[in-house]
């Protein structure tokens, strides 16, 4: 056995431990002994699933390898550059972009001819807009490069992201009909059918963010927590949408299927394992209780 081999070993074991130490933690507030809510469901999840499509999931750069052999072509982003960090993307006649780092959920900025805007998130998973007119490349690099040197699945004890290899990928920025950053549709896929739908608006603006819950039928549902509650009007891809996030979730899987709305229609985005990691702060506690019923 190789030394490299046996570090992993470790470290797998190491995590392992610390899973099932936090595990038992948040289990034992629990009023039961097994997972009832959907936040619940996720924690189970991060201690037991170890499905290698969760690393598929988990990695920006595999997820549109496999996406893309599913979904029809116009509903992908162009990709427009994968690279090892910030400072080795071309940046002669960039077009409008939104650069992301391949292995987190978060570490995104928007490159465009809007305003430059504080943007949302932690500091280090950061999400802003920059004005192409001034564009702080420095700025920029050193704010994702501080994503490059942590390992998400470390930070949230989740499973599919260790180990996923670190990336910049730039895609093309596709904005909303009435020319911002597209709002998210996210599609919360249980046992491969779509129940539940979220739409929020864009993670980049310094605003308040709001969302609104739908069930599959744009009939509104009271799952609120942070960002506020908005009500948004039916998108006209609903059924498309619902096609396609179930079309992902082959084999009955239960996921959370990301698309952006935007002027040139749906485009897919990812694919979520462990929304907000089993710690979604809730208004209600019987939607915590309803998502879980769904799982």
């Amino acid at each position: 056995m190789t030394d490299d081999r046996s570090a992993t070993m470790d470290r797998d074991a190491v995590f392992e431990a610390r899973i099932a130490a936090a595990y038992e933690a948040v289990r034992s507030t629990w009023l039961q002994p097994e997972p009832t809510t959907f936040n619940q469901k996720i924690w189970h999840r991060k201690l037991t699933d170890r499905r290698p499509i969760l690393k598929t999931y988990c990695d920006k750069v595999a997820t549109r390898d496999h996406v893309a052999e599913i979904l029809p072509a116009d509903v992908m982003q162009e990709r427009l550059e994968v690279a090892e960090s910030v400072t080795a993307l071309p940046r002669v006649h960039m077009p409008e972009v939104i650069v992301r780092v391949s292995h987190a959920s978060g570490g995104s900025v928007v490159i465009w001819d809007g305003p430059t805007s504080g943007g949302q998130g932690h500091h280090l998973w950061v999400r802003r807009a920059y004005s192409r007119v001034d564009v702080d490349w420095a700025r920029i690099a050193a704010e994702l490069d501080r994503c490059m040197d942590h390992d998400f699945g470390w930070d949230l004890l989740e499973w599919g992201y260790l180990g996923v290899p670190r990336m910049v990928v730039a895609d093309r920025l596709y904005r909303e009909p009435d020319g911002g950053v597209p709002d998210d549709l996210s599609l919360y896929v249980f046992h491969g059918r779509v129940e539940v739908i979220r739409q929020t608006n864009d993670r980049q603006r310094d605003t308040e963010r709001g969302a609104g819950s739908y069930d599959r039928n744009w009939i509104p549902l009271p799952i609120h927590g942070k960002p506020k509650p908005l009500p948004f009007p039916r998108p006209t891809e609903l059924e498309q949408a619902i096609e396609l996030a179930e079309a992902v979730c082959v084999g009955g899987q239960t996921m959370r299927v990301d698309f952006l709305l935007t002027a040139q229609g749906l485009k897919f985005t990812e694919i979520t394992p462990y929304t907000m990691s089993g710690s979604w702060d809730l208004t209600l506690e019987s939607a915590d209780h309803y998502l879980g019923s769904l799982w």
